[in-house]
């Protein structure tokens, strides 16, 4: 098939990455911003992993789940895949599609926490700099195609202000876009982070290495929309928005939210998660299962910045958490010093080269990255056997391949969905493992 040329599609289904896709002339085909059940036309615009890609869709039969978008920017932005889905139908496909990856290790879904706010509910946002001086997100699936955008509706009002602000100084300065084309130019992103509960807001602009221009000004204009404003300096060619050195250009280099009784530290490069009040609703859900049995001991695996650990310290005798990453240790340290908890233990290590010499944990909690559990993770788990995991996973694709050694020696409770991800096809899942 030749670019451009014209397709029809019966969406089927959506993918993971929250796309419809179904059978057409191109055989398998797969389109941005429609739901299962539509028939849309649109035109041939590449083929990758042999899915064929269509471009300038329009709906021939829309569902009758389908809405109108509140942002102007929706259908076109990478930052929301199914704002135009009625949300009871998004908690419906991101339950089926978790059952249906976990059904063939015989593990069913008894739970879905359905999001409690639609909009305004993300705690941060990285938004990028593109090679024409756009500021916003990118197209779904382009790296290199960059929208400048007016609003967001995943963060507060705020945050649009706090865009315009930089868009403005940018004007002022010679400072030049970064191009990941000719990695030549500058700036590169704007990370907002904010605390829902504690009302602070962190500004971290990334660029490469340099000195800003105008710095004093740029303080000025965005000192009343932050508590925090921060210089990070990205000097590596990988597209991140991750800083290896941080200048404090207002307060600390740091943002503070409360989930419950505890209020946390987070590291301007930290992962937390990005739902402040449905990460409450989380821990209350892993607190009820930690809580289901013995539960004295607990050793808290890919803890970051303690989130679980720091919260479940009251609720048990001693706890011990292991990280990786040194800076959200350092963090978690600082977090149990500041708000009491005294029966925590960090350390920065990587969770495979655990010892398990003296650590005799009654309940695991386990919340690896996407990829999933460590492979040496898996096989300590299955020699040690501690008696219960409660497994978070951000990625049900890979908790059903990591599920399917572990139940070698485990038993799994049906699981629960957590949706901290309103339009999108993601989704928290919880599942307790108790031994056989």
């Amino acid at each position: 098939m030749k670019y451009g040329e014209k397709i029809t599609l019966r969406v089927e289904a959506f993918d993971e990455r929250g796309r419809g896709i179904g059978p057409s002339e191109a055989k398998k085909t797969a389109a941005s911003f429609v739901i299962p059940g539509e028939t849309v036309e649109g035109i041939f615009v590449g083929r990758k992993q042999g899915v064929a890609k269509m471009g300038d869709i329009n709906v021939l039969q829309p569902s009758p789940d389908r809405v109108a978008v509140e942002c102007p920017h929706a259908g076109v932005c990478g930052g929301c895949a199914w704002q135009h889905v009625r949300y009871e139908r998004q908690a419906e496909e991101k339950r089926s599609m978790v059952a249906e990856a976990l059904a063939p290790v015989g593990v069913t879904v008894s739970d879905y926490i359905q999001a409690e706010e639609k909009f305004r509910h993300r705690n941060r946002m990285d938004f990028v700099f593109g090679p024409h001086g756009e500021l916003g997100l990118k197209e779904p699936g382009r790296w290199d195609k960059h929208l400048n955008l007016t609003t967001c509706l995943m963060l507060s009002p705020e945050a649009t202000d706090v865009l315009n602000t930089v868009r403005a100084w940018v004007l002022t300065t010679s400072h030049k876009p970064w191009d990941n084309r000719s990695h030549k130019g500058f700036l590169r992103y704007v990370v907002i982070r904010e605390g829902k509960f504690t009302n602070e807001r962190l500004v971290t602009l990334v660029t490469a290495e340099g000195e800003l221009e105008k710095k004093e000004e740029l303080v000025a204009a965005l000192s009343p929309l932050c508590t925090s404003l921060v210089h990070g300096i990205n000097p590596l060619l990988t597209d991140l928005s991750i800083a290896t050195e941080l200048r404090p250009l207002k307060g600390e280099a740091l943002l503070r939210e409360k989930i419950g009784d505890i209020t946390y530290r987070i590291h301007p490069n930290a992962f937390f998660q990005t739902n402040s009040r449905m990460a409450g609703r989380l821990l209350e859900r892993v607190r009820a299962l930690v809580l289901a049995g013995p539960h004295d001991r607990l050793l808290d695996l890919y803890c970051g910045g303690g989130f679980f650990s720091l919260a479940l310290a009251k609720d048990v005798t001693s706890a011990l958490g292991i990280e990786l990453d040194a800076q959200a240790i350092a963090q978690a340290e600082a977090t149990a010093e500041e708000n009491g908890v005294r029966n925590v233990t960090y350390r920065a290590e990587a969770a495979e080269q655990l010892s398990w010499e003296t650590e005799k944990p009654d309940v695991i909690i386990v919340d690896p990255p996407r990829s999933g559990l460590h492979p040496k993770v898996k096989k300590l788990l299955l020699e040690k056997k501690p008696p219960r995991i409660v497994y978070v996973s951000c990625n049900y694709r890979t908790l059903a391949m990591d599920l399917k050694d572990l139940l070698a020696a485990y038993r799994a409770e049906p699981a629960t969905c957590v949706d901290l991800f309103p339009h999108t096809p993601h989704i928290e899942t919880v599942v307790h493992l108790t031994l056989l």
